[in-house]
């Protein structure tokens, strides 16, 4: 049925280059002018003298029911090249500034959102131009991956436009949708290629650059974090009963965990700059402990979780004892991540994409100052939310429950946990500064003294008894363990 409308709306190849020509001059104009074009106009036909002299009428009821329809023949027949993806985006810019003045406009608001054929397009575009970009938007190189990530941020933006501006709404409607985005693994794509994404503030690329990139992964993972949140359906169990979606998953959950052993090892003051200027990276650290909670506690990852994280929670109970006191057990942290909404505005956005350079194998170094609203995160907060999320992976992964567990798990995050010590403890070029393996034993055990002692007191806010328990079972093997290395 699809297809069949496709074809219907590029029957005329007369009128899908009217409609090409009409895309592209309109799409110049912001939501101002736009609007003032719609009110000086008769009967929904807008009058307008092209940058050429030409005097073109447009009939905007025509236009604006075809337009989504017109995209998504578009996406689906072109070769996704550099000129295509451009176009796309012009397309899109266009749509998100009809969709801002909609609520000015009686009969524009009535074709977007009250017809129900219109309004199914342009879900099914954004729904189309989602997982082609989840899919392929790490498959290139130079500047096509920015437009790729262009046509997902116009994307999402209609999404809050057209249906909600809550994430955790919007939640819903990807797992529902039959594109299947969440069960086939289009998000998971989607976040697999961000997180691989590798910008790092040694290479002397630009803070702006490097934060903004931080908040990309944040921002990404707090998407896949309000689909597993979901209380309609288990999105793990979803994507669990399809094999690749699940390898998928699994791979994604190996790229957390390596991003979260990355960033404890970073001094956030990198993202200052010299002047002081602090740039907020989003709480890329605080959702990557929340994912790895989630997987740990989920069947079908926990023995794949177990694996990385035991490397993970060495690399922190490691740490120097005063060091680790003040990283994880006080409400006082040294440094922290800091978050913030950008004022987002898809016009300007894409308008900067689409004035550069046609090709984008080199691109531009104009940089584009933000507006950022701060999120108001108490410094207490941030830090008590950070360690119970650790303490509640530990636990998630000690816990052995004999009528759901099997036999081969118990004890398998200990075991792997010592097995990684003792890895460590080998390698002369881990850089530690003890003199000796029983001296690292010695700071491990009071390293776990002092983290089940602070998280005794984050109980019944952040933690509750069942946890703390659990960590201290894990704690007391652990030591006793380590007492005959």
């Amino acid at each position: 049925m699809m297809r069949n409308s496709i074809t219907e709306a590029s029957h005329s190849s007369r009128g899908a280059i009217d409609l090409i020509s009409e895309v592209k001059e309109l799409q110049r104009f912001n939501s101002q002018e736009l609007s003032k074009l719609l009110k000086d106009c008769e009967n929904f036909s807008l009058f307008h003298i092209t940058a050429n002299g030409l005097s073109v009428q447009i009939d905007m009821d025509k236009l604006v029911r075809l337009l989504p329809l017109h995209l998504i023949a578009v996406l689906l027949s072109s070769q996704r090249d550099e000129a295509s993806l451009r176009y796309l985006l012009s397309g899109l810019r266009l749509l998100c500034t009809l969709c801002e003045i909609a609520s000015r406009h009686s009969k524009l608001e009535q074709i977007l959102f009250d017809d129900l054929k219109v309004s199914e397009q342009l879900l099914d575009l954004v729904f189309h131009l989602l997982l082609v970009c989840c899919k392929q938007g790490n498959s290139f190189s130079g500047g096509m991956p920015l437009l790729y990530s262009a046509l997902v941020a116009c994307s999402m933006y209609l999404l809050t436009t057209c249906i909600s501006s809550q994430w955790s709404e919007l939640a819903y409607v990807l797992q529902a949708h039959p594109k299947e985005l969440c069960g086939k693994g289009g998000v998971l794509h989607l976040v697999q290629s961000t997180l691989k994404l590798n910008i790092s503030p040694f290479l002397k690329e630009p803070l702006a650059v490097v934060a903004a990139v931080s908040r990309l992964k944040a921002r990404v993972l707090s998407i896949l974090l309000h689909l597993c949140e979901a209380e309609s359906v288990s999105y793990l169990d979803e994507v669990a009963s399809i094999p690749e979606s699940l390898d998928l998953a699994k791979s994604v959950a190996v790229e957390v965990i390596t991003l979260l052993k990355t960033m404890l090892s970073r001094d956030l003051k990198l993202l200052e700059n010299h002047s002081g200027k602090i740039y907020p990276r989003g709480l890329l650290q605080l959702n990557a402990l929340r994912l790895a909670d989630i997987f740990s506690d989920d069947s079908n990852f926990r023995s794949y979780i177990t694996i990385y994280f035991a490397e993970v929670l060495a690399a922190i109970l490691l740490i120097p004892y005063q060091q680790f006191l003040s990283s994880w057990c006080s409400s006082d942290l040294p440094l922290k991540e800091v978050d913030a909404s950008l004022e987002y505005d898809p016009f300007t956005m894409a308008g900067w994409i689409l004035d550069s350079s046609p090709m984008l194998d080199i691109v531009s170094s104009k940089t584009c100052e933000s507006n950022f609203n701060p999120t108001n995160n108490a410094q207490a907060s941030y830090a008590h939310q950070r360690t119970s999320l650790l303490v509640k992976v530990i636990a998630n992964l000690h816990c052995f429950v004999p009528n759901i567990c099997k036999e081969q798990e118990r004890n398998f995050f200990l075991h792997k946990f010592l097995e990684r010590l003792k890895m460590d403890w080998q390698d002369q070029q881990a850089g530690f500064s003890f003199s000796s393996a029983p001296q690292k034993a010695v700071t491990i055990c009071k390293n776990l003294r002092s983290l089940l002692g602070h998280a005794e007191s984050l109980i019944p806010t952040f933690l509750n008894e069942e946890d703390v328990q659990l960590l201290s079972g894990s704690a007391c093997c652990a030591c006793v363990s380590l007492g005959g290395i």
